[in-house]
C-alpha cells in the first residue's frame, strides 16, 4: 500500500527545519533470512540471520545504496547510521534474554564473524582466524 502523504518529504521541505535521516543498515532479519550467505557466521558455523556482515560485498553494497537512495531522494542535512557494523552477541536475535550470565570474553568471542569474507580479510592481514573457530566449523564457513 502506498502512503497518501510523504511526511518525511514534507519535513525536508520546511525552510526552518534541518532533517536528518536515521538509517538501520546491517540489522535486518528479513534480508538475512533471504540472503544467509551475507549474514554473520559465528565460530560454530551458525548464521546470525539478524546481522548482515559488513564484510560481505552484497551487504555492504546494500548499505551504501540505501544511504545513497535517501540522500538522492530528499534534501537531508545528514544521516544517522544505526548498525553500520557488526552487532555484539549480547544484542541477540530480537532482544531476547540469554538467561545465563556471560563474561566479556564470551560476548566478544561469540560476536566475531567467521564468514568467508571475514576469514579472507583476516588471512590477508596475517591473522590465523581459522585457529579461533571451533574445529568442526572450520570447513563450513
Amino acid at each position: 500500500m502506498l502512503a497518501e502523504r510523504d511526511i518525511f518529504g514534507e519535513c525536508c521541505q520546511l525552510a526552518d527545519m534541518d532533517t536528518n535521516a536515521w538509517m538501520v543498515l546491517m540489522h535486518n532479519t528479513r534480508l538475512g533470512e533471504r540472503h544467509a550467505e551475507a549474514s554473520v557466521t559465528n565460530a560454530f558455523g551458525d548464521r546470525y540471520i539478524y546481522n548482515l556482515c559488513p564484510a560481505a560485498p552484497a551487504a555492504r553494497e546494500y548499505a551504501v545504496a540505501l544511504c545513497e537512495d535517501i540522500a538522492d531522494a530528499y534534501p537531508i542535512s545528514g544521516l544517522t547510521l544505526e548498525t553500520p557494523g557488526w552487532l555484539p552477541f549480547a544484542h541477540g536475535y530480537h532482544h531476547e534474554f540469554g538467561l545465563l550470565r556471560q563474561n566479556a570474553w564470551l560476548d566478544n568471542y561469540l560476536g566475531l564473524c567467521f564468514c568467508q569474507h571475514c576469514m579472507a580479510g583476516a588471512e590477508g592481514a596475517g591473522i590465523d582466524a581459522a585457529a579461533c573457530a571451533v574445529p568442526w566449523a572450520r570447513s563450513t564457513s
